[in-house]
């Protein structure tokens, strides 16, 4: 009969000991891979439904989220799926922060372009009807200023630019209201120096 320490001896020269030992490690790795692969899946399907809002008003905490997926990712495919596992929960961690990051920003920058939109939309038509006013003067003097036929143009663009922010501000796009409003605000303050209107 042979002895346990001789039967251990004959093991280790035999050299089944190390496939033994490599059989436990992949059998570990296994263990990891399915929920690593599933999880890192989860992750990016759940920061892809956020990412677009995030890439707008936090451009750079979704960056410190996609470089933390991307770390993951890469160590999954460098076979290190315990890595990846435990990259892939604490990037999840982090995909609600940042969706409440981004729709706190968003809140805010809506909230001053409603304060943009309803200052512009107020005052702006004010002043787009004293420049027709003036326009309207000047057209029956005999030497209209330098620059005036251009002016007439320009008042015609800007006229043009408020009514597509009224339709825009209606259709609930904020944003472009705003943009086309400040436009035609630019406009305005370069028609009345040129016919000489003051501006405030």
């Amino acid at each position: 009969m042979m002895r346990p320490i001789s039967m251990v001896h004959s093991v280790l020269r035999s050299g089944f000991l190390p496939l033994v030992c490599a059989a436990f490690l992949l059998a570990a790795c296994a263990d990891y891979e399915t929920p690593a692969k599933e999880s890192l899946a989860k992750v990016e399907a759940s920061l892809k439904n956020v990412s677009r809002d995030a890439a707008k008003y936090a451009p750079e905490e979704l960056k410190a989220v996609e470089d933390e997926l991307a770390a993951a990712k890469a160590s999954f495919d460098g076979g290190d799926y315990e890595k990846a596992l435990l990259g892939a929960r604490s990037t999840a961690s982090k995909v609600p922060e940042l969706a409440t990051t981004a729709g706190k920003k968003r809140n805010e920058v809506m909230k001053q372009l409603s304060e943009d939109w309803q200052k512009l939309s107020t005052e702006l038509p004010k002043t787009m009807d004293s420049i027709g006013a003036r326009i309207t003067k000047l057209a029956k003097s005999r030497k209209p200023p330098e620059g005036f036929d251009q002016a007439k143009t320009d008042y015609d663009a800007a006229k043009q630019s408020m009514t597509d922010a009224t339709k825009a501000s209606a259709a609930g796009n904020l944003e472009e209201a705003v943009t086309l409003a400040r436009s035609a605000a630019d406009k305005a303050k370069t028609i009345m120096a040129t016919l000489g209107m003051t501006t405030s």
